[in-house]
């Protein structure tokens, strides 16, 4: 199937991304090419594949793909923001499977839904100091 690799992979490092930003994509691009041997793959069938997001909040956001990853079966999600950086890594050396895979998406939703969720109770104790301090210093004023 041509593309395959978009709706065989992809496809759910897309569904992922959305749940876990709680956002949807309002421009994609994305390049593909066709890494393996023609014995390999005969069709020639992109087996290698890059897209670039960008969500309706203005993140950007960018997603890879493979099907020639000689090193082992690499999955990761990084992300970055004002307050640091938040890495999940797993790297399999040798054939993984679609359990190890579902796993890791377990595993990784997990750690970032902690991590949202610490950032944003931080982001409401910020504003509701900030809006205290208004407060008081409004009450000062009259």
């Amino acid at each position: 199937m041509p593309y395959g690799i978009f709706y065989d992979t992809m496809i759910h490092d897309f569904d992922m991304l959305r749940w876990l930003s709680n956002d949807e994509p309002v421009e994609i691009v994305a390049r593909t090419a066709c890494m393996l041997d023609v014995r390999e793959n005969p069709h020639r069938d992109p087996d290698t594949a890059m897209a670039m997001l960008r969500m309706g909040s203005g993140a950007l956001v960018h997603v890879n793909s493979s099907f020639r990853a000689v090193y082992g079966y690499d999955q990761r999600i990084e992300a970055f923001g004002e307050s640091g950086m938040l890495i999940r890594a797993t790297i399999n050396r040798r054939h993984s499977n679609a359990s190890t895979r579902a796993a890791f998406i377990r595993s990784a939703a997990a750690v970032l839904h902690r991590a949202l969720c610490r950032l944003l109770r931080a982001r409401a104790r910020r504003f509701r100091v900030r809006d205290q301090r208004a407060a008081r210093a409004g009450d000062h004023a009259g």
